[in-house]
C-alpha cells in the first residue's frame, strides 16, 4: 500500500468513526428527549427531572427538544432499547404493544361487547396494562357505546356517548371494576360524548381514553411500551414550546 492509498484508508476511518460520533450524540440527545417528556407524562416538575439528570432546571426545554429519532437503524435500535430497560426499571406493570383498539382488547380478555351499535365501540381505543410477575391486568376500554338523537331532533344526533371503564383482572379471570377515584380523577372522567351539530360539556371518546390512560400510567408509573408514542409527545411539546416563544 502507498502512502496516498493509507492516507485514504486512513480519512475514510477518520470519517466514518465521526459519522458514528455524530449518531452516539444524537443518541445520547433522543433519550434525554424522551426521558423528559416520559417523566413529564407521569407527573414529574422540571425541577425534579433536572435533578434526576444533574443539570440545571432552566436547560429542561432545551434538553426537551426531540428533532425525531436518530436516522440510522442501529441507532434507532439502541435507543429503542433503552427505553425497553427504562420501561422495566420504572414499574413492574407494562403496557401490552399488542393492544389498541378495543375490539382486540375484548376478544383477548374473552369480553363480549355490549351496548347499542357494538361493531363501533370496537373501533375505539383501549390499552392493557399486564404486571410482569404476577399476571394481573389491567384494561382500560368502552365498555358502553350508542348511537342516539339528542332532544329528538333530526340532524343533531350524538353519534358517540358511552364511557370508558377500568377494571383490574387477577391471574385467575375474575374481573372487578375499578373506581375512577382511585386514580384520582372524578367519576365521569371516563364519559364521552360528541355531537354533529351542537357542542357537549363532555369530551370525544378519545380525550376521555388519554385522560383515564395517562392517571393509570401515572398511579403505576407505567411508560407507553410504544416509542412512538412517547416521541409525539416529545415533538408536541417541543411545537407547544416554540409556539410560545
Amino acid at each position: 500500500m502507498d502512502d496516498n492509498s493509507l492516507a485514504q484508508a486512513l480519512v475514510e476511518a477518520r470519517d466514518e468513526s465521526r459519522i458514528q460520533v455524530d449518531a452516539l450524540v444524537r443518541v445520547e440527545q433522543a433519550i434525554l428527549a424522551l426521558g423528559i417528556s416520559a417523566l413529564r407524562h407521569l407527573g414529574s416538575s422540571d425541577r425534579a427531572i433536572a435533578k434526576i439528570f444533574a443539570v440545571s432546571r432552566n436547560r429542561i426545554p432545551e434538553l426537551a427538544r426531540l428533532d425525531g429519532l436518530p436516522a440510522e437503524p442501529w441507532a434507532r435500535d439502541l435507543v429503542r432499547a433503552r427505553w425497553r430497560e427504562a420501561q422495566l426499571a420504572a414499574s413492574p406493570w407494562t403496557e401490552n404493544p399488542e393492544i389498541g383498539r378495543c375490539g382486540e382488547l375484548l376478544e383477548l380478555n374473552g369480553i363480549a361487547a355490549r351496548g347499542e351499535h357494538h361493531d363501533r365501540m370496537l373501533d375505539t381505543s383501549a390499552a392493557e396494562f399486564v404486571h410482569q410477575h404476577t399476571g394481573e391486568k389491567i384494561l382500560l376500554y368502552v365498555s358502553h357505546r350508542v348511537e342516539r338523537i339528542a332532544d329528538g331532533e333530526a340532524g343533531r344526533s350524538c353519534t358517540l356517548y358511552g364511557r370508558y371503564v377500568v377494571e383490574h383482572v387477577e391471574p385467575s379471570g375474575p374481573r372487578t371494576l375499578c373506581e375512577l377515584g382511585d386514580f384520582a380523577l372524578p367519576p365521569d372522567a371516563g364519559h364521552f360524548e360528541s355531537c354533529r351539530e351542537r357542542p357537549t360539556d363532555r369530551g370525544s371518546a378519545q380525550a376521555a381514553f388519554t385522560t383515564v390512560g395517562r392517571a393509570i400510567r401515572r398511579k403505576y408509573r407505567i411508560l407507553p411500551a410504544d416509542i412512538g408514542v412517547v416521541e409525539l409527545v416529545a415533538t408536541e411539546v417541543c411545537q407547544q414550546l416554540a409556539a410560545a416563544e
